[in-house]
């Protein structure tokens, strides 16, 4: 039986390739590739993009979000507040993270239910007590076992990528002003 998650992963993909054929084919088309063309060169970038987000999702996003590794050397009070709810939720112990940053905050990103991270901010390290500090992540922790974690990194990059594309295509105009914004009003 597929988990929820999966079926949300799964149809997660399944849009964003459908948003990328659709969106490569009319790009190509206006552009004056014959439609047959365009419809393969979409299915070929559909065909990478769901491979890039179905392997390198959680990797960006710890990326993007310059989480930093740590050690129980490292952090010893981390790790010993997140083994705790671990053993009592029933649930391997995560990857840690942490961020430096003042704000206090923390996330929780996924490839699968079995490669998880945990990700806080020295903020939140900072503003809290164990107490604090075990209740917070043990909200992350929960989420791990409800296994929700895989398609909520799925829709952050996605919608990162969508992001990235609109602001390729804004700068793309920008440089390409005097072709696409010329104006007689000024004669």
């Amino acid at each position: 039986m597929i988990s929820s998650d999966s079926r949300r992963s799964m149809s997660i993909l399944a849009g964003f390739a459908l948003m990328k054929v659709l969106g490569v084919t009319v790009i190509l088309v206006l552009l004056g590739v014959p439609p047959l063309v365009g419809l393969l060169v979409g299915l070929a970038v559909a065909a990478i993009g769901v491979w890039l987000l179905a392997t390198k999702s959680q990797a960006v996003v710890l990326r993007a979000s310059r989480a930093q590794p740590t050690s129980d050397a490292d952090q010893p009070r981390l790790h010993n507040v997140v083994e705790g709810p671990c053993v009592s939720v029933g649930i391997d112990k995560p990857d840690l993270y942490v961020i430096d940053d003042a704000a206090p905050n923390t996330l929780v990103c996924a490839r699968t239910p079995k490669d998880v991270s945990l990700v806080v901010t020295t903020g939140l390290l900072a503003a809290t007590d164990r107490v604090q500090l075990e209740g917070v992540l043990a909200h992350q922790l929960c989420r791990i076992k409800d296994s929700d974690v895989a398609a909520d990194t799925l829709v952050t990059t996605t919608a990162g990528s969508v992001t990235l594309a609109a602001d390729l295509c804004l700068r793309a105009r920008r440089w390409n002003g005097c072709l696409l914004y010329t104006s007689d009003a000024a004669d």
